[in-house]
């Protein structure tokens, strides 16, 4: 890697910032904050340091000050980026666990795969941070956006030493997947085993039957349209891979023991106070 054509960004003039990025960032530089970039639609080639790789929608990359890297589109992409300054980055991770950021600092950089509900929060509360004026309680939301951050890094180091690969492996693929109609064969598919062994070895390592799992993973994401969105029913069906309104309706009731409707409209009951 020719140092001569890296650029040198330097630093945030504050703790904690974020910022959606959809292109013009395509050239080599690095930076003196830590930064934690999350893939929310499509894919991109990264390089880091040397190292290429290709995120996909759910992926977060940490990087620390000294670490080189670009990007490369081969299509569309929108990632968010969240930056931090490295002195408040740490007054935070000391509140949980000191030699763990000493490790990430060391590493100079994670990867981690974030679940669709996970984008869903951080997205929302980046709109209510973008909301409020300079002041307190900015300031809390600051440190309250990057502790999750930190959170979801602290813990998927944890999960990692008791998640067999199957669980793994399963989790990705349905956080990718599970919006399409024929998500159960493609999650299928691109597992190595037969429907009948797959099926056996899900439910020993879930618990519960894959069809369970997979619905309830489309439900809670129609549960969050019906509160926040005003799709209609057919645009959350297709938004969520069901291709029958009757058969959603019957199977929203039977996740969540209330109507798709009864949702909606407790939700907005409830943002009318």
């Amino acid at each position: 890697m020719d140092s001569d054509k890296i650029m040198n960004i330097g630093d945030i003039a504050i703790g904690f910032c974020s910022r959606l990025t959809g292109d013009e960032d395509e050239f080599l530089h690095t930076h003196d904050f830590v930064e934690a970039l999350l893939i929310e639609t499509g894919s991109i080639e990264h390089e880091y340091n040397g190292v290429h790789e290709e995120l996909h929608v759910g992926d977060c990359r940490i990087l620390f000050p000294g670490v080189a890297h670009e990007f490369h589109r081969h299509g569309p992409c929108v990632h968010r980026d969240f930056l931090m300054r490295v002195p408040f980055y740490r007054q935070l991770s000391d509140r949980i666990d000191a030699p763990f950021f000493q490790q990430l600092e060391k590493d100079k950089t994670r990867l981690i795969h974030v679940s669709h509900q996970d984008i869903l929060y951080l997205e929302e509360k980046s709109t209510v941070f973008f909301g409020l004026p300079a002041g307190p309680a900015k300031a809390r939301m600051e440190q309250t956006m990057a502790s999750y951050l930190l959170f979801l890094f602290y813990t998927a180091g944890i999960e990692s030493e008791n998640l067999n690969p199957f669980r793994v492996e399963i989790t990705d693929l349905t956080n990718q997947l599970f919006t399409y109609p024929d998500a159960a064969k493609r999650i299928r598919d691109k597992m190595p085993y037969n429907e009948k062994y797959f099926c056996k070895k899900f439910r020993e390592t879930f618990n519960e039957p894959f069809i369970t799992y997979l619905n309830r993973h489309k439900m809670e994401y129609a549960q969050y349209l019906l509160q926040m969105t005003d799709l209609s029913m057919e645009e959350i069906c297709s938004k969520v891979g069901i291709e029958s309104v009757s058969y959603f309706h019957k199977l929203y009731r039977r996740t969540f023991g209330v109507t798709p409707t009864k949702t909606r409209n407790t939700a907005k009951k409830s943002s009318s106070f």
